[in-house]
């Protein structure tokens, strides 16, 4: 059940925490399992500041396909994600937080399951790993 009147538990929300931005300290990613699918589910991430947490936008992503990047050159937090698409393709994308919301700076579509020598697998692998598949 999704309602506004729902409970934590009937929400079937999941989290986790990722310091996306290497202050030490982790942000965190709040989604409700009953809106993932195979390809993931969009988060809603929050930035915590002592006590308070601060919204810092939403993200698609699935947490098996989901890496911190070094800080981009502009020193905001970087992300490497992917989704698949369907018919044995998905995107691969790069994003960046500017505070407020998450923004894709480059993404490509690929085929990670065509075969172990193909270009996609390969891109795949560099991104989350080679037992990630």
């Amino acid at each position: 059940m999704d309602s506004p009147d729902a409970t934590v538990g009937e929400a079937k929300l999941e989290s986790f925490e990722a310091d996306i931005d290497h202050d030490g300290i982790p942000e965190l990613f709040i989604s409700s399992a009953a809106f993932r699918g195979n390809a993931g589910a969009d988060y809603i991430v929050f930035r915590k500041v002592g006590r308070t947490f601060f919204y810092i936008g939403d993200l698609f992503l699935h947490p098996k396909a989901f890496r911190i990047l070094p800080l981009g050159a502009d020193h905001r937090p970087r992300i490497v994600t992917y989704w698949r698409n369907g018919g044995g393709e998905g995107t691969l994308a790069v994003s960046t937080n500017d505070g407020h919301k998450f923004v894709v700076v480059s993404s490509e579509v690929i085929r990670p399951n065509d075969s172990d020598t193909s270009e996609g697998h390969r891109k795949y692998e560099e991104a989350f790993g080679k037992d990630n598949n």
